[in-house]
């Protein structure tokens, strides 16, 4: 990603395709939140959908987070689980009840959790769910725009633990390759 600074105190990033422009706003506690409008010229309203170009998992990612975590990868991929439901539920709660505050917290959960574990379209659907709820906040508005976004979360995760499922379990059947005849 390349960025750019603008005047009015703006950055531009380039994406693609889409041009995200990232304003900040100073509170009186003495600090700045990030509020992003997308524009791009596939949607209407400046909405643009998460890449589903990008792999449901970065195996090197998972790879390099497995060798990190060492005897401690299937208890963390355990916590991951837990707090991914949790996050998921919570959004789809918040969206239900129209509350972006309440879609914030969990969604910045999910993204980074997600991405620590390869995930990387899981945590772009949610880092775009979160930078919503953020504009929503900011601008008074109701999150009703990203239910069909929200409605995609659960079965995305779903596929991400399958996959890593597969990837980590020992006890899958894996086929062989060496020193045996494959069918």
């Amino acid at each position: 990603m390349r960025a750019s600074l603008r005047p009015g105190g703006g950055r531009e990033v380039a994406h693609p395709g889409a041009v995200r422009n990232l304003a900040f706003t100073a509170y009186a506690l003495g600090f700045a939140c990030a509020v992003w409008t997308v524009r791009s010229a596939q949607e209407p309203e400046g909405r643009m959908m998460p890449d589903e170009t990008l792999p449901l998992i970065d195996w090197n990612g998972f790879a390099r987070t497995r060798a990190q975590l060492g005897g401690s990868f299937i208890r963390i991929l355990g916590y991951f689980v837990e707090d991914g439901l949790k996050s998921v539920s919570a959004i789809e709660d918040a969206i239900r009840s129209g509350n972006a505050a309440a879609m914030i917290l969990p969604a910045h959960t999910l993204k980074s959790e997600a991405r620590q574990f390869g995930g990387e379209r899981l945590g772009q659907l949610a880092e775009d769910i979160e930078l919503y709820a953020r504009q929503c906040v900011e601008t008074h508005e109701s999150p009703e725009d990203y239910v069909d976004r929200v409605v995609k979360l659960r079965p995305l995760f779903a596929a991400m633990l399958a996959e890593i499922e597969a990837e980590s379990n020992p006890l899958v059947q894996r086929k062989q390759g060496f020193g045996r005849r494959v069918a």
